[in-house]
């Protein structure tokens, strides 16, 4: 289906859209998040790597300033009231090879960007704003390189700081994912803190999508779609998604488990 048939199907049996974005942000520090590995881009496999963004026992992370102060400058930008007394950070299990630590450094319960807002226009010049649940920061992953038989591991971008910055389920169609994840591409453009290129994998998006009757306030089961690296493709997998989800409901009057 079309967006505008989409919408029209949706209205017509008193459902509405709920989308919420991941957006994860590779930051353009000189150094890496936790160690003094050069943040570039290299075609040398296992060249910008050290002991501690390669999970050695018993080595010490030293934080990175200049990532610190690159999301503040984010912070401010999309009007954050930075109102954590303190910033922490969390221990998230991740057990695949791609990090030999098993575990993400990551933020959950002191985000360094508790909330914030982006509002943002549409082709026709009305307007509509996001919210945002939190924005932390965290440490990217090494890159899998799949061959055969085998697969590699290249862990130059392991320790690559990252912001991820997470919406409120507060999106009602497709075309406004696409627009809010474009204006906070140029957000991190104009501030410099990010190159944001998309083909390089600098800028990626979750989207979780689920259906609720108008007027719910309570969140239905949701499928995420990962790593999204095209504003087109975005739209594309939300339509397909969707009209999963309303086919479903239409055949067995519940919405999907």
């Amino acid at each position: 289906m079309e967006l505008a048939q989409i919408q029209e199907a949706l209205k017509a049996h008193d459902l509405e859209l709920i989308i919420g974005l991941e957006t994860h942000v590779r930051l353009n520090t000189k150094t890496k998040l936790f160690c003094a590995c050069p943040n570039t881009e290299t075609e040398i496999p296992n060249h910008n790597i050290c002991s501690v963004c390669t999970g050695q026992m018993g080595i010490l992370p030293a934080l990175n300033k200049e990532a610190i102060v690159k999301a503040i400058y984010f912070g401010k930008a999309v009007q954050s009231t930075f109102s954590n007394e303190i910033t922490s950070w969390d221990r998230k299990h991740y057990e695949y090879p791609d990090n030999p630590k098993n575990i993400q450094i990551t933020q959950f319960h002191n985000p360094i960007i508790p909330d914030g807002e982006v509002s943002c226009y549409r082709n026709d010049g009305s307007q509509f704003t996001v919210y945002l649940t939190q924005t932390h920061i965290e440490e990217d992953a090494a890159k899998l390189v799949h061959e055969k038989k085998i697969s590699l591991v290249d862990f130059n971008k392991a320790g690559v700081p990252l912001i991820e910055i997470v919406t409120d389920p507060c999106i009602r169609n497709i075309e406004d994912a696409a627009t809010y994840a474009q204006y906070i591409q140029r957000i991190v453009q104009n501030l410099g803190i990010s190159e944001a290129n998309l083909e390089k994998g600098e800028f990626k998006s979750d989207v979780s999508v689920s259906l609720r009757k108008i007027g719910e306030t309570d969140l239905n089961p949701r499928t995420e779609i990962k790593n999204l690296n095209s504003f087109k493709f975005m739209v594309e997998a939300l339509k397909e998604e969707i009209e999963k989800q309303f086919n479903y409901f239409t055949l067995h009057k519940e919405f999907r488990p």
